[in-house]
């Protein structure tokens, strides 16, 4: 549309992976409160490895009982250190609590990148037009300033707008008609494609 004359706003994707609060934050923009299930599932993972380790070592002390039997502390020692400790080590390697959240989170961030354009919005508005736009199920994948034109002095930000096939299937409407409608809805001045979004005219 324009050439940025400035480094972008916002770099897509993040290059560093999504901490624990960030991916939260940013899963509630695309689903509202329906996504609290999942961090209170990942806090039930989460609490399950000590009890497996503790209980571990639990049982293998009930089972050696009398120290005097061989046998007995042998298995003991056996239990204790085995199925309980390997475990709570499975699921603390294969960390569930962060992929209820990672996994689909995802499902928004996978980009079908035939089906990305650019919006032209102010920079102040940034923030509300991703914001609006998640709630949309789109994705905001970036943002570059670029140099005032005569026409929309007021818009100097090229917001980049993508969608995740698993959302938004082939047969819905075409991108430049979901983000007219969702950041018109939002009261955001924006110009996409040839058309200019004035909610306040």
């Amino acid at each position: 549309m324009y050439a940025p004359t400035q480094a972008p706003a916002w770099p897509t994707p993040l290059v560093a992976p999504y901490t624990y609060r960030t991916a939260l934050i940013r899963l509630r923009e695309y689903e509202g409160r329906r996504c609290l299930w999942r961090p209170a599932a990942g806090a039930l993972w989460f609490a399950s490895i000590p009890v497996l380790a503790i209980g571990g070592f639990v049982g293998g002390a009930y089972l050696a009982g009398d120290l005097h039997q061989f046998v007995r502390v042998a298995l003991g020692a056996v239990v204790a250190l085995g199925p309980g400790q390997l475990v709570a080590g499975y699921v603390w390697r294969r960390r569930p609590w962060d992929r209820l959240l990672l996994d689909r989170l995802l499902t928004y961030k996978q980009i079908d990148g035939p089906q990305d354009l650019n919006a032209l919005i102010r920079r102040a508005d940034f923030v509300r037009a991703c914001r609006a736009l998640r709630r949309a199920k789109l994705n905001p994948a970036g943002g570059t300033r670029v140099p005032s034109h005569p026409e929309v002095p007021d818009l100097d930000l090229k917001l980049i707008v993508g969608r995740s096939a698993h959302w938004h299937p082939p047969g819905s409407p075409e991108l430049f008609a979901q983000v007219r409608e969702c950041l018109r809805a939002a009261g955001i001045r924006a110009r996409v494609g040839r058309e200019d979004i004035n909610p306040t005219a």
